[in-house]
């Protein structure tokens, strides 16, 4: 419900104070990033922490960058499926520019409550009906929302013992985002029938579609929880096995996945710090953790950053 109603308010208001709002939140997003840079590098000599990064395998680290962008980009090829069944007109560049686009402004508002109404006022910019392009977006949410649950129940029952020793004391905290996604996973489902019955329709008649979005979504939730595989290997780390580092950064994912802290920042460190310090050792830690997140985060936003000035100069230019 919450993301209809920013969906219709920012449609409306965007135009003329939306700009200053993210402006504002784009300060937030900066302040918090220079504390958590702060929190990251504190104790450590940025030289050294360089020279870590630069004998880290070229493979590896290109990789993991290279997984982070697919993320973003599988997000894009999601959207352009449903919208080519819901009579949209947006292309697949076009569709992974408005996932590079959601991605920034989902990063900068907390929540992440900022990047689905721009996303729809991008589309319906670009041609598209406001009613199809709210129904994949809803679609698309939907089907990331409950993955996300899957995912976190298989953990929990397969893995739960493995998650309480290494998340410590954060494992309430993965627990409290089950219950709370749980209930509000369930009350999103609700509006979206009572309130979108084309949604509903949509998802009668494109069963196809729905299953190969469920899937690319499951293909892309799992190819973020990779990347610190990567990085492991990468630093010429072993001794733990490749399914255990992913289901590790997987729970610290959906443990902060819902708190209203633009990009996770700082929560996400901590947690990873915590669940990790067992598993990077000899120093690797710090390291580990800031080309984990700049592979999965601040690349990405980096060149959502570049596309939403993209868009803005294009659309300046006609």
């Amino acid at each position: 419900c919450r993301m209809v109603r920013n969906m219709k308010v920012r449609k409306k208001d965007m135009p003329a104070g939306g700009r200053k709002k993210h402006f504002w939140e784009t300060l937030l997003f900066l302040a918090v990033m220079v504390l958590t840079l702060r929190f990251c590098f504190s104790g450590q000599k940025p030289q050294e922490i360089w020279a870590a990064v630069k004998s880290m395998r070229g493979m590896s680290l290109a990789g993991a960058v290279a997984l982070g962008l697919f993320f973003i980009c599988m997000e894009g090829t999601i959207i352009r499926i449903l919208l080519g069944a819901a009579g949209g007109k947006s292309g697949l560049l076009t569709c992974i520019s408005y996932s590079f686009l959601g991605f920034f402004y989902s990063g900068i508002t907390p929540s992440a409550t900022g990047g689905q109404p721009m996303q729809l006022y991008e589309m319906k910019r670009d041609g598209n009906s406001v009613s199809s392009s709210t129904v994949v977006l809803m679609v698309t949410a939907v089907c990331y929302k409950l993955v996300l649950v899957c995912i976190g129940t298989f953990l929990l029952i397969f893995q739960g013992k493995m998650l309480r020793q290494y998340l410590g004391g954060y494992f309430g905290l993965y627990l409290l985002w089950k219950a709370s996604e749980s209930a509000d996973r369930q009350e999103k489902v609700r509006c979206f029938v009572q309130e979108y019955h084309r949604a509903v329709l949509f998802l009668k008649e494109h069963p196809g579609r729905l299953a190969a979005a469920f899937l690319l979504t499951f293909v892309q939730r799992s190819s973020a929880f990779v990347i610190t595989w990567l990085v492991y290997c990468g630093m010429g780390l072993f001794g733990t096995n490749l399914w255990s580092v992913v289901f590790l950064q997987a729970a610290v994912t959906l443990a902060v996945d819902m708190l209203p802290v633009p990009g996770a920042q700082g929560i996400t460190e901590l947690v990873y710090r915590s669940t990790f310090a067992q598993i990077f050792i000899g120093g690797t830690l710090p390291v580990s953790m800031i080309v984990s997140r700049a592979a999965s985060f601040y690349v990405p936003m980096a060149v959502g950053l570049a596309t939403v000035l993209w868009r803005m100069a294009r659309k300046a230019g006609k």
